[in-house]
């Protein structure tokens, strides 16, 4: 990295000491030169960073400008397959680890340091096998540099191998429980955050790295951005998840010694080819790719070849031969030889007599081809389940209905599709329910379905699963769970507290810095749109969620007066065009983010919220706090979030309500409850309440002034009047008569000019006492 580059990069801090004994040794080794004079070349960051050891340092090159004008060569290092051809039962077996490998005896590319190995490996084995005791004899005479810390040189029948337990034994391969754990804690916290998830998961899958890459792009490598999981992603780890807990061993595969049916295939850009070598004349099968198949990787292709290659073989087993091995009948077709390939030439057709038989994946179970329904009934009855606790009557009868529904189109799926070479037979139905429904997932995945299909599928499998499995404990809780839905508990909080003593307390919040202002808007905001706290954090600085104009109303007179939010929105450029008109109000609308709600229901943003200006009571007003609070907030470096749009594409905004802090991120749900039970909730007396009562409050008292009840529900996203009525409307006795409120125009108004005239009729009462 050159002087000019480091300070146009801002790096003005001197080398780390580590960074410089690093490079030294890349010279002292040769992998690296000194340059003294001002040569033209590629130049490239480079840091250190901590191993896992103390005291340990790992060397990074940040060559992403070099690799835009280097032509990438791949080359496929041995894996877990290579020790699988090698392993027999009752063998002993011994791991050996290079130092630093990649520094010794290549500089070129993988394929150099494959090649070295080779004979080393070799000799090796060859000497295991004459004498155990003179391995290291051999590796002193081959020169092979050791890394003894990291070896096994005593020979076991169980053996550590890239992160796998190999046991010869019972020739079964392990995920070490260690491991796994720590898998399976990564994966939940993916999957719970899988809205946002982070990019500090230590989970190498590649469709994770790929949401990586795009999130790190989309945020200028920044190394704290965001990302949201696509269904495919969430779908493998999903997968992955359940595989973990099902079974950790796995046997190992026996080598084949001899074969049927020998298949080669083949495939390029713009063909697939497949060839018989065992049949005597040789047949094949060709087709050309469209142009969907041909924007994808080539070793898709190589697959598809492969599996219809083998649909149009006889059954049997098949050996797999890829053309970089033994020459194939497939060297001379024109179909595959790229370049001189002719486009417009028709496939063969599939060999006489050839045709694999259909066997579809509903033959492995018998509960696939019933309905949902009699599949639950005949569950039941085999765990010796109480009539009156089935799962028809413990879940809602739509609900039950939605699950049967995703039943069925499993079911048909599972008609129409040939068993894959995957799906286990003679095993457990549960475990075949499972592959079945990550099967169906890829397929909706493919499809662009939404997530709810594959929801309710899962939940119907679910039930199905646990059904099968009941043990006494589940009966009970069942038993509990259907007598709590016939009879459900009066809820906690049967009464709200007085919405007038709500907005006393908050706007006695003082106001004299960012984060006091900041309590006060969120209090107000909350009492006059009766919003979820979680709703809050859905609202960003964009106009797909924050918006701000000015409207001429025929307000009455006691609705009259200037208006003082304004001249400081008008400053910030919300309103370039406003005109100081005694009959212009300004107005702010807000609608909030589903992140939560968008994958299941396909839905990206709640209703609008309209919130006027109350002249009339500044003090209470939220569009006047909220101008206030942007006005605090303008010069902050406020972190940016990405927002998936279906209206336009990803877009980055930044968030209405921050934190305060060395950096200013969105607030959480959890924060902004916190500041609710600090600053009001803890200064009301008699009862105790939960931060969340504000949205039972508002709502309650905005039906008893008046407010249509349609209108209140729209505004806080209520779909249905059972969790409304449940919940959230309360039975109260308000201060004001709603037929002095007649006049307000707007439901904020509304609460508004209530609380102006109990605050007048509270004063006129203390000074006549």
């Amino acid at each position: 990295m050159t002087p000019t580059e480091a300070t146009q990069r801002g790096l003005t801090s001197p080398p780390h000491p580590q960074l410089i004994a690093k490079m030294d040794e890349l010279v002292r080794r040769g992998m690296a030169r000194v340059i003294t004079d001002d040569s033209l070349g590629y130049y490239s960051i480079s840091f250190v960073k901590e191993k896992r050891q103390k005291g340990r340092w790992r060397l990074l090159n940040d060559l992403r400008n070099l690799n835009r004008y280097v032509v990438p060569h791949r080359t496929k290092l041995h894996g877990l397959s290579s020790a699988n051809r090698l392993i027999t039962p009752m063998a002993r077996m011994i791991t050996l680890d290079v130092t630093d490998g990649y520094y010794n005896g290549f500089r070129d590319s993988q394929r150099a340091f494959v090649a070295w190995m080779r004979p080393h490996m070799e000799t090796l084995r060859q000497a295991a096998r004459a004498q155990v005791r003179s391995i290291l004899q051999t590796i002193r005479a081959t020169k092979l540099p050791i890394n003894l810390l990291k070896c096994n040189l005593t020979p076991l029948h169980e053996v550590t191998y890239l992160g796998f337990l190999l046991n010869s034994r019972s020739m079964t391969v392990k995920v070490p429980t260690a491991k796994a754990r720590t898998i399976e804690k990564q994966i939940k916290k993916t999957l719970r955050n899988h809205w946002r998830g982070t990019l500090k998961a230590r989970l190498y899958l590649r469709r994770l790295q790929i949401r990586q890459t795009q999130a790190l792009r989309g945020s200028s490598w920044r190394l704290d951005p965001y990302m949201t999981l696509d269904l495919q992603c969430i779908t493998e780890l999903q997968w992955w998840l359940d595989r973990l807990r099902c079974s950790r061993r796995q046997p190992l595969r026996p080598p084949i010694t001899h074969t049927l049916t020998v298949l080669a295939t083949d495939a390029s850009r713009i063909a697939l080819a497949a060839a018989l070598i065992s049949h005597p004349d040789v047949p094949t099968y060709t087709r050309t790719t469209t142009h969907r198949e041909r924007r994808a990787p080539i070793h898709l292709a190589e697959l598809k070849a492969a599996k219809e290659g083998r649909s149009s073989s006889p059954p049997g087993p098949i050996l797999g031969e890829r053309h970089n091995r033994p020459p194939s009948p497939l060297a001379s077709c024109p179909m595959v030889q790229q370049g001189r390939a002719t486009i417009g030439q028709p496939p063969t057709p599939p060999i006489p007599g050839c045709h694999h038989p259909f066997t579809p994946i509903c033959s492995l179970t018998p509960e696939l081809g019933m309905d949902w329904g009699a599949a639950l009934r005949q569950a039941e009855q085999k765990a010796n389940v109480p009539e009156g606790v089935g799962t028809r009557f413990r879940i809602h009868h739509n609900t039950y209905r939605q699950y049967a529904g995703a039943w069925a189109a499993l079911r048909a799926f599972a008609q129409n599709t040939q068993i894959p070479p995957t799906l286990p037979r003679h095993r457990p139905t549960s475990e075949i329910l499972n592959h079945t429904v990550a099967l169906y997932a890829a397929h909706l995945t493919k499809k662009g379905a939404s997530q709810s299909q594959l929801t309710h599928a899962s939940a119907a499998v679910r039930h199905y699963t646990a059904t099968l499995s009941a043990t006494p404990d589940d009966i009970r809780a069942w038993a509990a769970r259907r007598m709590n839905r016939d009879r459900p508990s009066i809820p906690r909080n049967d009464t709200v507290p007085s919405i007038h003593d709500l907005l006393d307390i908050a706007i006695r919040i003082p106001a004299h810095n960012r984060i006091e202002l900041r309590d006060r808007t969120i209090a107000l905001f909350l009492l006059f749109t009766h919003a979820r706290q979680s709703d809050i954090t859905g609202i960003y600085r964009h106009h797909a969620t924050f918006r701000v104009g000015h409207l001429p109303l025929d307000a009455p007179s006691w609705a009259r007066g200037p208006s003082r939010a304004a001249p400081m929105l008008t400053r910030l450029g919300y309103i370039p065009d406003y005109k100081h008109r005694s009959n212009h109000h300004v107005y702010v609308d807000v609608r909030y983010h589903l992140p939560k709600r968008a994958a299941a229901q396909g839905l990206r943003y709640g209703n609008w919220v309209r919130l006027l200006e109350q002249p009339f009571s500044p003090s209470t007003c939220p569009v006047y706090h909220l101008a206030r609070y942007l006005t605090a907030t303008k010069a902050l470096d406020i972190d940016a979030v990405p927002l998936p749009n279906h209206e336009h594409e990803e877009f980055r905004a930044r968030p209405l309500f921050v934190s305060e802090g060395r950096q200013h991120h969105e607030l959480k749900e959890s924060t902004i409850g916190g500041i609710i039970r600090r600053r009001v909730i803890q200064y009301i007396y008699g009862r105790k309440f939960t931060p969340h009562i504000t949205r039972a409050c508002s709502a309650s008292y905005k039906i008893a002034y008046g407010v249509p009840r349609d209108t209140v529900k729209m505004i806080g996203n209520w779909t249905t009047d059972e969790a409304f009525n449940k919940h959230y409307l309360r039975v109260t006795y308000p201060p004001v008569h709603h037929a002095r409120l007649t006049d307000a125009l707007y439901h904020d108004w509304a609460i508004a000019r209530a609380h102006q005239l109990y605050t007048t009729q509270k004063l006129t009462t203390t000074s006549s006492q």
